[in-house]
């Protein structure tokens, strides 16, 4: 876990100017990114071998290279914003590991260019929430 003065309350996060650093996994399936993150950083999901599923908080506006990539154990990904997020290059590189993309209702169109990251035919994204 992180101490000082960028963690967050519970330590799970590092956090500077609204930019998501760091995450400490451990022991954790499930990671919740808190409201008011606008940007995860490049790798900051990349290579966790225990968290299964990430919420991405709605005011998330800017996703960093390979910032999920090779996280193997990764089934779901649920973004809460209503505007995808800008993406670098293999920032969602998740394809070969069938993870699902969960969106707000009513932006299953908006997110449409990001079903190719999810799923090796490249339809639409499938699910809302």
């Amino acid at each position: 876990s992180f101490t000082g003065k960028f963690a967050s309350s519970d330590g799970r996060y590092l956090i500077k100017n609204g930019v998501l650093l760091a995450v400490a996994p451990y022991g954790l399936k499930t990671v919740s990114v808190e409201e008011g993150v606008p940007t995860i950083e490049a790798e900051t999901f990349a290579e966790m071998s225990e968290v299964e599923v990430v919420y991405l908080p709605s005011s998330l506006q800017y996703i960093g290279r390979a910032a999920f990539h090779r996280n193997k154990s990764l089934k779901e990904i649920h973004c809460k914003a209503k505007t995808p997020p800008t993406k670098e290059d293999y920032a969602l590189n998740v394809k070969e590991y069938a993870v699902k993309l969960y969106v707000p209702r009513g932006c299953k169109e908006a997110y449409s260019s990001w079903a190719y990251y999810f799923n090796d035919q490249g339809s639409p994204v499938k699910v809302c929430v």
